[in-house]
């Protein structure tokens, strides 16, 4: 969350993080539910649209634009502009991901908390989850759905709960969504 500013509004130095949301401003434009790109599925442009929403009413109220049209014309001069949006919804999963880790390692070993914390805590300072939080891509909102699914399950195999199991089966349903690339 520290800079999702970063390389905006050079599309050049961003890549194909842009695609990640433009995704669903064209969602929204030809009002259909299926994503018109086929590097990111539309699961994380379900989530992002939301807050595209309100950032349109944030930039109406500013008076930055006065109407959807202005609005789009907005966008289409300064690309890269609503990159933040999927650059926090990243960072906001992958600190969620923190917790996981942290529930997951409590429920493997209950009666030892502190590896919990430890565990939670070099979780927080992998490099590699930094890097992936930093990113406007689909990996953790798939990480966290992820490990929702290995928590739900280990809950529903120690308690012999059979909704525990389904809450597993569709966490990692949802955390194979995000990842879908179609190839060509």
């Amino acid at each position: 969350i520290i800079n999702p500013f970063f390389g905006s509004p050079v599309l050049h130095v961003v890549g194909d993080e842009v695609s990640n949301y433009t995704s669903a401003l064209n969602m929204i434009s030809h009002k259909t539910p299926i994503s018109l790109t086929s590097q990111y599925p539309p699961l994380g442009s379900y989530i992002q649209i939301p807050f595209l929403f309100m950032a349109y009413l944030f930039m109406l109220i500013t008076h930055k634009v006065s109407s959807q049209a202005e609005f789009i014309f907005y966008l289409a001069t300064h690309e890269g502009f609503l990159l933040f949006i999927p650059r926090i919804i990243s960072a906001i999963f992958g600190s969620l991901s923190i917790l996981m880790v942290y529930l997951i390692t409590k429920e493997l070993y209950p009666s030892k908390k502190y590896l919990a914390y430890w565990a939670s805590f070099l979780f927080s300072f992998s490099l590699t989850n930094i890097q992936l939080s930093h990113l406007a891509k689909p990996w953790t909102p798939s990480l966290f759905f992820y490990l929702a699914s290995l928590l739900f399950l280990l809950k529903g195999v120690r308690n012999n709960r059979s909704n525990y199991i389904l809450l597993s089966a569709t966490c990692i349903s949802i955390s194979f969504g995000f990842l879908q690339i179609a190839f060509y």
